[in-house]
């Protein structure tokens, strides 16, 4: 029984001895990990984790875009319904465009280019309305420049 104890300490021994790097660089221990499977399982992990990140990045911003070209789509279709109902020969449809035109500018989502071409519009389609009527004609649209740069 003592061989047993005496074998098992020696294989416990021998095992750490091998598991732990030594204290000094020693090119045999250092050679070997680096070679071994379990470094480059770790190696894998590390770079499997590196790609779900950057996977994880690329679909959030792509997510973001998605969401900017659907809300510019919106305002457009919004734009071309209320610019449809300023040329309309309805007696209360120009106003309800020409109000709504006037809530499309200054949106988060459209550029200081989008503004000003809805501002020219809301402009000339007052100027129009209040040439075309005797009443008075709502006030023009406001310069968008100091909202957006």
């Amino acid at each position: 029984m003592w061989w047993l104890v005496s074998a098992l300490a020696v294989a416990v021994r021998f095992g750490f001895a091998r598991s732990v790097p030594p204290w000094h660089p020693d090119g045999t221990w250092w050679g070997t990990f680096f070679t071994s499977a379990g470094f480059g399982g770790s190696l894998a992990v590390i770079g499997a984790g590196a790609a779900s990140c950057v996977a994880l990045h690329n679909s959030s911003r792509d997510r973001e875009q998605k969401r900017a070209a659907d809300d510019l789509a919106r305002w457009w279709d919004r734009f071309a319904w209320a610019c449809e109902k300023t040329v309309s020969d309805d007696d209360h449809a120009p106003a309800m465009g020409l109000a709504v035109l006037r809530n499309l500018i200054g949106a988060g989502w459209t550029s200081m280019g989008d503004d000003e071409m809805t501002v020219g519009i809301v402009n000339m389609m007052t100027a129009t309305t209040a040439a075309g009527r005797s009443n008075a004609a709502p006030a023009p649209a406001s310069d968008p420049t100091h909202k957006k740069e």
